[in-house]
């Protein structure tokens, strides 16, 4: 089951060029990408309308695609143009094509005929102008839906992290309230980390507010603000007040992509405000980059366990609300397309 009508990372901005197609997976599809001469991302289905061969072993020809299969030569817009010992291109050649932009370096998709620029989740934590920002990305063996349940709850810090982010706060994760709210497309988690010293760069005990949006079709967006101790107590454990001295922030963006029904991709960044030293992204990252690598650890054997199972089912807890209700949005958005996407897909991509 993969959330419709809205937009998934596919690949990197590197990834993609005008010298040769990129081939990637996304939500059950199997997508070429590459650049046109004015640099602009086109997106395609990777398998040649002719006879199925992979385009991704095909020519880039100025702004076009030629399968070196047997020449076929699609436009950026899905048409044949060439179809070598034919009078004419046949119509019915037909590759199906995906809207594509590109934007502060991620490539994303949306479905078919749907694509609004409008349902962008923000990528502004990945300005460089305000943010020192550092990038990242895994492959994790892992149905996705098992990547968002971990993101949409963080009490997991505590035991996974314990050698890593866990250390900030310790069991505050699990037994500190945590405020739960649906948003347009998604759920917004926050809550307070008292008195704690952080495990990077901050060499401080602080009041943290840490804050994050959940959006589809699985995008996290969290901010961390660093206040003097005392400053959770005179909040009365809500959102800080106005006026309350931010001592510093980090971000993280993160986009957790499903390649297929057991396969994710999952692009993260760290940022820190510009205002602070660039060498202190460094040490946040890295610590990022670890605590990845615990989650990468306990998901796949998650995810081993329970293709084990005959008729696995996963128990809620309290500490689940946030999960829960983004499971129920991922069933909304798949079930509003109908009839049931066809093999090669109902979707268009778009570089964001």
């Amino acid at each position: 089951m993969f959330a419709s009508n809205c937009w998934y990372v596919a690949a990197t901005s590197g990834e993609v060029s005008g010298e040769a197609p990129h081939a990637c997976e996304l939500a059950g599809l199997h997508l070429v990408l590459y650049r046109k001469l004015d640099g602009q991302p086109v997106a395609m289905d990777n398998q040649c309308a002719h006879r199925l061969a992979p385009l991704s072993l095909g020519r880039i020809e100025g702004n076009n695609l030629r399968c070196m299969y047997h020449g076929i030569c699609f436009d950026e817009r899905g048409d044949c143009i060439d179809a070598p010992g034919l009078r004419a291109p046949p119509k019915s050649l037909r590759q199906k094509s995906y809207p594509a932009v590109e934007q502060n370096g991620w490539i994303w998709h949306g479905e078919a005929e749907l694509a609004d620029i409008g349902l962008l989740p923000s990528t502004a934590a990945l300005d460089p102008e305000h943010w020192h920002v550092r990038y990242g990305d895994l492959h994790l063996a892992t149905d996705y839906q098992l990547v968002n349940d971990n993101l949409c709850d963080l009490s997991h810090s505590a035991y996974v992290h314990r050698a890593t982010f866990g250390q900030f706060g310790e069991d505050q994760w699990v037994v500190n309230p945590v405020k739960t709210t649906p948003i347009d497309r998604g759920v917004r988690v926050e809550r307070w980390i008292v008195d704690a010293l952080p495990p990077s760069y901050l060499h401080q005990r602080v009041d943290s507010w840490v804050a994050y949006d959940y959006v589809l079709p699985g995008v996290f967006l969290m901010k961390v603000l660093f206040f003097e101790v005392g400053t959770a107590a005179e909040a009365e454990y809500q959102e800080p007040k106005a006026g309350a001295q931010c001592l510093h922030v980090t971000a993280s963006t993160q986009a957790v992509t499903p390649l297929s029904a057991d396969r994710s991709r999952y692009f993260f960044a760290s940022s820190i405000a510009r205002s602070e030293p660039e060498e202190w992204v460094e040490g946040f990252h890295q610590l990022t980059q670890m605590a990845f690598a615990e989650d990468k650890a306990m998901l796949e054997a998650q995810q081993k366990m329970i293709s084990q199972l005959e008729d696995p089912k996963l128990a809620a807890t309290k500490n689940d609300e946030a999960a829960v209700r983004f499971r129920r949005l991922i069933e909304q958005s798949a079930s509003a397309v109908q009839p049931a996407p066809p093999r090669h897909g109902n979707q268009d991509i778009f570089i964001g």
